[in-house]
């Protein structure tokens, strides 16, 4: 398997996620109501859209600076698994609207980023430090859920 051409497939995928979340900005609605009870500490709607555009950004241009070097095999696999994670966070908060399966998801998410963040270091210190942002605001999305889980 040639990691270096899935990660720079993905890392793709990110830049295009991040620009196309920039330009739905001005378009996304919200004031939409809530299918749950939030809890106080619950950031505004509003800051989700440029929150994830940057950190998106910033997990391509970490994936950018990794695929320089060869030891790709063990980073791939836990950046996968931190990404469908947090994917399924979002299938199980959306879709299922399961806060507390999403919130479990998102925890073990969190664990992964974390070791991903860690093993991306190894190789690039500078890979590393950008996935900095991204595993501060899941921590902070962590704790959010679970409040929201308790609140309901």
């Amino acid at each position: 398997m040639n990691y270096k051409k899935w990660f720079k497939i993905i890392s793709y995928l990110f830049l295009g996620s991040s620009i196309s979340i920039f330009i739905s900005i001005p378009f996304i609605n919200y004031t939409s109501e809530s299918w749950y009870d939030k809890s106080p500490i619950s950031p505004p709607a509003f800051i989700f859209a440029p929150m994830w555009g940057s950190l998106f950004f910033l997990i391509f241009l970490s994936i950018k600076e990794l695929v320089k070097h060869k030891e790709l095999k063990h980073s791939f696999w836990l950046f996968s698994t931190q990404l469908l994670l947090n994917f399924a966070w979002g299938l199980l908060f959306n879709y299922y609207k399961s806060l507390v399966l999403s919130a479990i998801s998102l925890i073990f998410a969190w664990f992964f980023i974390l070791a991903t963040l860690t093993e991306f270091r190894r190789i690039s210190k500078k890979a590393g430090y950008l996935l900095l942002p991204y595993s501060s605001w899941v921590s902070i999305a962590v704790i959010v859920s679970l409040s929201n889980a308790f609140v309901n």
